[in-house]
């Protein structure tokens, strides 16, 4: 699920990295012909090859190039899903994020309140041997990190089951300077959602949902940037 600047999109039909969400909702509706379908798992196929082959080859700390992501907004994306997507969705855009405590890399019992930021946070659920979610984390929530830690946002990686020592690693590997915090039993996921990971959410300085993604693609990448930009322009 995406949106974009010029319109919202309906989950999965335009993801560039995401997973097979126009091929399930196919095959669990029944509505589309065997030679459309196999026409739109065919394009899904070649978008995850060519942008998981582009996300492989990056070099460490690089960030692709998007032409477009500094296009301006006048509100938050809105987000567009179908029916069985938004039914993995326990927490949608308007609702209060959930409050818990996780523990952190070092061990510390962390209240996620405390980490969120004056303006907007990102909250991003990831697992280790996904690659969508380690793209996520290396592109866009570094990106953010970088560009807008300062001006009141904050990022906060959720590793999702990992050991803490794999979580660990992992963030050393990437380099991240945001904080992680672990929910190995998933305690805190399942009071959020039932689907894939990653997930992403916006939270405002209230502590409500204003946009979230149940993938990672090239367009969550653009609009999460756009999204926070409006965040940090508007207050």
């Amino acid at each position: 699920m995406s949106s974009s600047p010029d319109g919202p999109e309906v989950a999965g039909e335009e993801s560039d990295l995401g997973q097979d969400s126009v091929a399930r909702e196919g095959d669990e509706s029944g509505a589309e012909p065997s030679g459309t379908q196999g026409q739109r798992k065919s394009l899904i196929g070649r978008r995850r090859a060519r942008d998981a082959g582009a996300v492989a080859t990056l070099p460490s700390g690089a960030i692709a190039p998007l032409s477009n992501d500094e296009t301006p907004l006048s509100a938050f994306p809105e987000v567009v899903m179908s029916d069985a997507h938004a039914a993995t969705c326990l927490v949608k855009v308007g609702d209060a994020f959930p409050t818990a405590s996780l523990v952190d890399l070092a061990g510390k019992s962390r209240p996620l309140e405390e980490l969120f930021g004056k303006k907007l946070t990102v909250v991003i659920f990831w697992s280790n041997e996904n690659l969508y979610s380690i793209a996520e984390l290396k592109e866009a929530a570094a990106e953010i990190h970088a560009r807008f830690g300062e001006q009141g946002v904050s990022v906060i990686g959720i590793n999702v089951g990992d050991d803490p020592a794999v979580v660990a690693r992992r963030v050393g590997e990437l380099e991240l300077l945001f904080p992680q915090l672990l929910d190995r039993e998933r305690t805190l996921y399942t009071r959020i959602a039932t689907g894939a990971l990653p997930r992403t959410y916006l939270v405002d300085s209230q502590g409500k949902v204003v946009w979230l993604d149940i993938e990672y693609s090239r367009t969550t990448r653009r609009t999460m940037l756009q999204a926070v930009r409006f965040a940090v322009e508007a207050s």
